[in-house]
């Protein structure tokens, strides 16, 4: 991985340059960057691809002092600037999503669109499922899930932990996701359980705004569902005309 000096340490990231718009891959809390690999190959060929891990995640540097959630979007402009990234296409998963949602509401213009798997409008929405994060997922891969969990958290001193969290539960896209005009796709997995609405995920029915289910899916799509994701992504990337048709 290359790194990015950062005033707190290192922030490590993967790009492969190619065509722009490049995809800009957010993980989600306590995963990192390899999170993503299962997915890449089901992503328009031909792209560029940022992925990294956030501070306190994976191979980047952990918070020695007090962080909040609005200091990640300032590590990814940070990062996009470092590479002169311009107009990407925003890929978040879970926590990932809600910074995507951030990062678009805090500098208009940063990204062409979101694709938000499972990214919360806000960590409250009513959906009662939103628990059942493990879907069908095979016992070993829950396993070394909660094991990855355990060891990015383990990191972090407990009351930096702590504070950072409550940032993150005050966190609402609800305003965002009300007047933005950028193109966004909503992924979720429905449990094997009746498919929730727009108003117990907190979406909008805005004409901009697409959800998409996934049949029995969990949580963890990226590694739960690879083929069907990466299928919705691209289809939603073409019909929006967000990539090149000749790419797609």
């Amino acid at each position: 991985m290359n790194t990015l000096e950062r005033p707190w340490g290192k922030l490590a990231y993967y790009y492969e340059r190619s065509h722009e718009p490049t995809l800009v891959l957010v993980h989600g809390s306590w995963c990192d960057a390899d999170d993503w690999n299962g997915l890449l190959p089901y992503l328009p060929a031909g792209q560029g691809v940022l992925r990294f891990d956030l501070r306190g995640h994976g191979r980047s540097d952990g918070p020695t002092s007090p962080m909040a959630f609005d200091d990640h979007v300032a590590d990814i402009v940070a990062l996009l600037d470092h590479l002169d990234l311009t107009s990407p296409i925003l890929v978040g998963h879970s926590l990932g999503g809600m910074l995507s949602m951030r990062l678009a509401e805090l500098h208009p213009g940063i990204a062409r669109g979101i694709a938000l798997l499972e990214g919360w409008s806000y960590l409250g929405v009513p959906w009662k499922a939103q628990g059942e994060m493990y879907g069908m997922l095979p016992d070993d891969i829950v396993a070394r899930i909660r094991a990855k969990w355990e060891a990015a958290q383990a990191r972090w001193p407990r009351p930096i932990l702590d504070a950072y969290w409550e940032t993150v539960r005050l966190a609402d896209a609800s305003r965002f996701l009300a007047t933005t005009r950028l193109p966004i796709l909503e992924i979720y997995g429905d449990r094997g359980k009746p498919r929730p609405t727009r108003d117990e995920l907190g979406i909008p029915e805005r004409r901009n705004i697409e959800l998409v289910c996934i049949e029995a899916a969990g949580h963890y799509l990226p590694h739960e569902v690879p083929g069907p994701l990466g299928e919705a992504i691209s289809a939603w990337l073409e019909r929006t005309r967000l990539i090149p048709a000749k790419w797609a």
